[in-house]
């Protein structure tokens, strides 16, 4: 997983448009998936599996492990590693400049080809998230690494991982410390979950929280703190 953040912040912003058809409509899963960083959500869906990668895999091997699912291509890559300066706990980002950071195209056509909506209730859950991401003192840094995952995830095309396949991977990294880590990072996401049930629902009904790349970012971001 990238080796930051969530948030999360998450769908990170559930604005995302109604359930994929073609490749320019939004898409909404229909119902929460199962998640690995969230202890409370619904059953899985086999994840459809594109026959070429389209990106590199060398977090898990010289090979994507075969559970995962290949992003077909348009889809945002998952964000950088936060590295360097970055990477220490720096000053919280403010709200107004994580609204600026969440900047969604005022074209209807061009937001829901990423997957998001541009109608007043969209614009509030982004507000919503900026908010919140503010309130949990996220830096500028993980704000934008939240958002690039938002991104991700409300892509259309975006396939997430089933709960079995991320857990999967998560073990083989993490190994004895998956139990552990695992609770960090999810408690790290509860916390968030309760500033906005925006964030809460993108990361859930896209199937962002089964992403292990996803979640290894999330735990970065908590470690973080402890530290």
């Amino acid at each position: 997983m990238s080796d930051d953040l969530p948030s999360l912040a998450a769908r990170l912003y559930p604005t995302h448009g109604s359930a994929p058809a073609p490749s320019a409509s939004a898409a909404a899963a229909a119902e929460p998936r199962q998640s690995v960083a969230d202890p409370a959500a619904g059953h899985a869906p086999g994840a459809a599996k594109p026959a070429a990668p389209g990106e590199p895999w060398s977090r898990w091997g010289s090979e994507r492990p075969d559970a995962l699912p290949a992003q077909p291509k348009g889809v945002p890559p998952e964000p950088p590693a936060i590295e360097g300066a970055a990477r220490l706990y720096a000053a919280p980002i403010r709200a107004e400049d994580a609204q600026r950071i969440m900047d969604v195209p005022s074209n209807e056509a061009e937001a829901d080809a990423m997957g998001f909506r541009v109608d007043d209730a969209a614009k509030a859950e982004r507000r919503e998230a900026a908010g919140a991401m503010a309130e949990a003192q996220l830096s500028s840094a993980e704000a934008s690494a939240a958002w690039a995952w938002g991104q991700r995830a409300a892509h259309p095309s975006y396939q997430p991982p089933t709960r079995e396949a991320g857990e999967a991977a998560l073990k083989a990294t993490w190994g004895k410390d998956y139990a552990a880590n695992l609770a960090t990072a999810q408690a790290f996401m509860k916390a968030l979950y309760a500033r906005s049930p925006a964030i809460r629902d993108h990361v859930t009904s896209t199937g962002l929280s089964n992403d292990p790349a996803f979640v290894q970012a999330v735990f970065a971001a908590a470690r973080r703190r402890a530290r």
